[in-house]
């Protein structure tokens, strides 16, 4: 019998075995460990709660239902249960850092019902490659292909058409496996040159002659001749291709290859006749090499998605769509909205008839559509909003032109009665039927979407005049309020506005409580259908007085239901965004502009009448002109006679002069290090961040955000922050080698001065923190919290969806903002305030001060320092207290021992066990309250400061100060 003694020293024993043979584990190792689990455990044991154990809670993969987590617990179970012998026989595994990539192969007999299809008895073989991204244990994210139109075929849904749907046999061809660097380069120049530009030429040189290609969506391409014809057959199908390499894992003598291709079918490809449709797909493939040759290859492809692109017939055209242009943007004001509506949003544009043949800018009408509806709402008569307001007896669709949006603007200008101008009508909808153009931690920065990113993004792409005094917002209804509230909060904009039938004054929300309650007698129940009055409430109290602490709706109403009196604290909000409210609080904003136009119908259903007669009446009493008609008609009768009337006067108020010459010169000198400049010339072609940066060599620019209220940088090399530069407003550049730099162009009608900035070569008056947060990042909302920790000083901003971000610090009266050995925390915050990544501090360097930026990388998951530090104390000098911040990368027991200038110990702390973190806010820093072991005051004069933790010691000077 064994002792109970022998037992535990043999359990102990065995355990410190684990423990060590667990802490010689890789990184790679641990991370493959975790991955096999998902397939053996999950797949082939059927065990769903495996899920939970290895996959965060924000996962998110590329192949629904499997892209989120409960979404891989769900498709598990109908595969299982459909499946009953479900295998999967992980064939390979390359793994590189966090990311780990398989080739496998899934096989099983349907024998119930799977995803709508009939149980079938049939066997299936579905070959496959996944890469899967795993922090801390977890998997955040998987990217995978695998056969799936082969197991249609295999199934009986699709006809087959090949005889084997596996990988097949190993090609025998061995050799030098070389480095993994070396191989992801010729992984890229093989993706590059041969498959984007259609390069056979280099085949030979990048390819093993006896080269074997594993294609299960495409198999019998045996040979180096076969491959060149495929190759070529597959450009002759397809035009403008792109290949982008998204990721590459490496390992030993292979490369896993994420890449995204997009391109336009031209030409018959694979029996399939072309129907001129764009396709975007991803392929994952391996490469093998040998001898610096790619002598095998395994590729997955989503074949059913290609032939469902290829084989949709395109929609017929919309002959309202006649002249106009569709086109998108991507707004960072709208990302991580807790709505969840799209960042990406669509616009039409109407451009002028001399557009293409001429190189003129033209001036720029901003048009917003109204409540419940896109951006299509003046351009299409069978756009349903119109069926649905006269379903619900709210009024006959308005008059629309014979000749379309675009005609009627044409028509307009062979008249003479308006220039030619652009014209955009934006897409401001969101999942509360309205966003009133409106910032709001709920619905998203609908204002600065416009104002900001929508209005850059013209000035950038089209040949705009990028000039407040050439642009100019109007709407109707909703959008008749949204762009005249735009207009008085953003002269320096806009510098002219027509609203049509808009609600004008805040009273109107007052006005229709009643109705609300009357349509709500068993409780505020959320928007419905049936419920017109009561939608708009919500929509405007997610613009208006969105609060997060509130579900399920997340709004506050201005009125104490069920009772129809004012709720004060909540009105004050709807009060904030009152067009006559935001007037009489600046008045000189409202006068700035070059044009205010308004009207409304006598009989408006909703009151704009009453509500624009309000505001007009306020603009009389300020004395600030304005052009205000009412006429004969209903909310939305004689919309398009309106309009031209509007364009009319808005034409009349934009400039549209901009020709000028342009041969003028001027040179600016530019000291080294930081200097305030403005645009000395309007330039043939405006400048953006980065061009502004290349033709000053310069390493940031910054402006300040007046949307924002807060500074904005850019940093030379990076995409992200890539503003509009624009005349008459200071930008600070910091030039390291500084130099004479001549601009051309016109003269502007107000022409900036330019101001040099002194050299400082210790400190900056303004600073750039930038870099990237690399992970699973596209479907989620990050913020960058940066903080210099010697003064305090903070600032924000958004990741955009390749990770990027900047963050400024500027003070324009020049004092210092950083200095050499200053320490700055990064912290990267998720939509609901956790830390994602981070706090990380970095040590501002002299070079740092020379470049005015410092670069850095973060990593999503990783909370934990990369490395010890202490760092400098705050205040410092001090009197009588002090606070000495610090960062452990490991546990350790921490002590800080504090000497005088003689050497000599005046007070040791010992601090005990402290986990691994940072230690940086008054909270969490070592407090010194000047007083040494006995509780005497320490005296005037330098001091040393000793922090131990584990192998780790660092020391540190500090001054106190009587």
């Amino acid at each position: 019998m064994v002792s109970k003694k022998h037992f535990v020293l043999t359990l102990l024993i065995s355990l410190l075995f684990i423990a060590i043979t667990i802490a010689q584990l890789t990184q790679e190792e641990i991370n493959i460990a975790v991955r096999m689990r998902a397939y053996d455990e999950g797949w082939n044991q059927g065990n769903i709660d495996v899920v939970d154990e290895i996959y965060s809670d924000d996962f998110a993969g590329n192949m629904p239902p499997f892209d989120t987590k409960e979404g891989i617990k769900m498709g598990l179970a109908a595969y299982i249960s459909a499946i009953p012998d479900v295998h999967v026989e992980v064939e390979d595994v390359i793994a590189e850092g966090e990311y780990v990539a398989l080739r496998y192969t899934f096989t099983g007999t349907q024998e119930g019902e799977l995803m709508g299809i009939p149980p079938t008895g049939n066997f299936a073989c579905t070959p496959g490659i996944s890469i899967a991204q795993i922090v801390d244990g977890k998997i955040v994210a998987v990217w995978e292909n695998n056969e799936m139109m082969g197991m249609m075929e295999q199934l009986g849904v699709f006809p087959a058409t090949k005889e084997t749907y596996t990988w097949g046999d190993p090609s025998p061809i061995t050799g030098d496996p070389g480095d993994p660097e070396t191989n992801k380069a010729i992984s890229r120049k093989a993706i590059n040159q041969v498959w984007m530009h259609g390069n056979t030429g280099v085949v030979d040189e990048l390819y093993h002659p006896d080269h074997l290609r594993h294609d299960p969506a495409s198999p019998g391409i045996d040979s180096a001749e076969a491959f060149k014809v495929m190759i070529e057959g597959f450009h002759a199908a397809f035009s403008d291709l792109e290949f982008v390499v998204d990721k590459q894992v490496a390992a030993g003598d292979k490369v896993v290859n994420y890449t995204l291709l997009s391109g336009k079918q031209v030409a018959d490809y694979g029996g399939i006749p072309s129907l001129g449709n764009e396709v975007s797909t991803v392929i994952i493939s391996i490469h093998r090499i040998a001898d610096g040759k790619i002598a095998e290859s395994w590729v997955a492809r989503d074949m059913l998605g290609v032939v469902e692109q290829l084989t949709t017939p395109p929609p017929p055209p919309d002959p309202n769509m006649e002249g106009m242009i569709a086109d998108s943007i991507y707004s960072p004001s709208l990302e991580g909205n807790l709505l969840g509506d799209p960042a990406e949003r669509d616009m039409i544009i109407y451009l002028p008839p001399s557009y293409e043949t001429s190189n003129k800018r033209y001036p720029v009408v901003y048009l917003l559509h109204g409540y419940g509806d896109t951006e299509k709402q003046y351009i299409s008569k069978g756009d349903p909003v119109w069926d649905i307001i006269e379903a619900i007896g709210l009024g006959e669709p308005p008059d629309f032109p014979e000749n379309g949006f675009a005609g009627m603007m044409d028509e307009l200008i062979a008249q003479g009665k308006i220039s030619e101008m652009i014209v955009v009508t934006p897409n401001a909808d969101n999942a509360y039927g309205g966003s009133l153009y409106n910032n709001s931690e709920l619905t998203g920065n609908y204002e600065d979407y416009i104002v900001q990113d929508l209005v850059n993004y013209m000035d950038s792409n089209y040949r705009t005049i990028p000039d407040r005094n050439s642009r100019a917002i109007a709407g109707q209804s909703a959008g008749g309020y949204g762009c005249m509230k735009l207009a008085l909060r953003y002269p320096d904009v806009f510098g002219a506005v027509a609203s049509l039938s808009g609600i004008l004054h805040g009273q109107f929300f007052a006005d229709l409580i009643p109705a609300v309650v009357a349509e709500n007698p068993d409780g505020m129940t959320g928007p419905s259908e049936e419920k017109v009055y009561t939608n708009i409430f919500y929509a405007a109290s997610a613009a208006f007085a969105p609060n997060l602490d509130n579900p399920p709706f997340y709004v506050d109403m201005p009125f104490l239901y069920p009772s129809t009196d004012i709720n004060e604290e909540v009105w004050n909000k709807y009060l904030e965004a009152d067009v006559v409210s935001i007037m009489l609080n600046n008045p000189d904003k409202a006068a700035s502009l070059n044009g205010i136009y308004m009207d409304a119908g006598d009989i408006d259903e909703y009151g704009a009448h009453i509500y624009t007669k309000n505001f007009h009446e306020a603009l009389n009493a300020a004395g600030i002109d304005h052009e205000y008609e009412e006429f004969a008609g209903g909310h939305r009768n004689r919309l398009f006679e309106r309009m031209r009337i509007a364009f009319a006067y808005l034409s009349g108020h934009l400039a549209t002069d901009v020709s000028g010459d342009t041969s003028n010169v001027f040179f600016t000198t530019l000291n080294p290090g930081l200097n305030m400049i403005s645009l000395p010339l309007q330039p043939t072609t405006p400048y953006n961040a980065m061009t502004f940066a290349e033709t000053l060599s310069a390493t940031v620019v910054i402006r300040y955000d007046e949307v924002k209220k807060k500074f904005v940088g850019y940093t030379a090399g990076l995409l992200h922050n890539n503003f509009l530069i624009e005349g008459g407003k200071g930008y600070i550049v910091n030039v390291p080698e500084g130099g004479t730099y001549a601009f051309t162009g016109a003269a502007w009608t107000n022409e900036p001065p330019v101001n040099a900035a002194p050299t400082m070569p210790h400190e900056a008056w303004a600073f750039v923190i930038s870099g990237n947060v690399k992970g699973n990042k596209l479907a989620y909302s990050y913020t960058v919290v940066t903080r210099n920790l010697r003064t305090g000083e903070m600032a924000t901003d958004a990741v955009d969806y390749n990770g990027y971000f900047t963050t400024a610090y500027a003070d324009l009266s020049r004092n210092p903002v950083v200095r050499s050995g200053d320490f700055v925390e990064i912290t990267v915050m998720g939509s609901n305030g956790s830390i994602v990544s981070g706090p990380q501090v970095h040590e501002i360097t002299p070079e740092s001060i020379r470049d005015a930026v410092v670069k850095i990388n973060m990593k999503l998951g990783q909370i934990i320092p990369d490395r010890s530090l202490l760092l400098q104390n705050y205040p410092n000098p001090f009197n009588p207290e002090t606070w000495i911040p610090y960062q452990l990368n490991e546990n350790a027991h921490v002590s800080l021992n504090i000497y005088n200038s003689s050497g000599k110990l005046v007070r040791s702390m010992d601090l005990g066990l402290k986990n691994a973190g940072i230690y940086t806010d008054r909270s969490k820093a070592i407090y010194w309250n000047g007083k040494n072991q006995t509780g005497e005051e320490a005296a005037s004069g330098i001091y040393f400061y000793c922090l131990k933790a584990g192998d780790f010691t660092s020391i540190r000077k500090m001054t106190v100060k009587k």
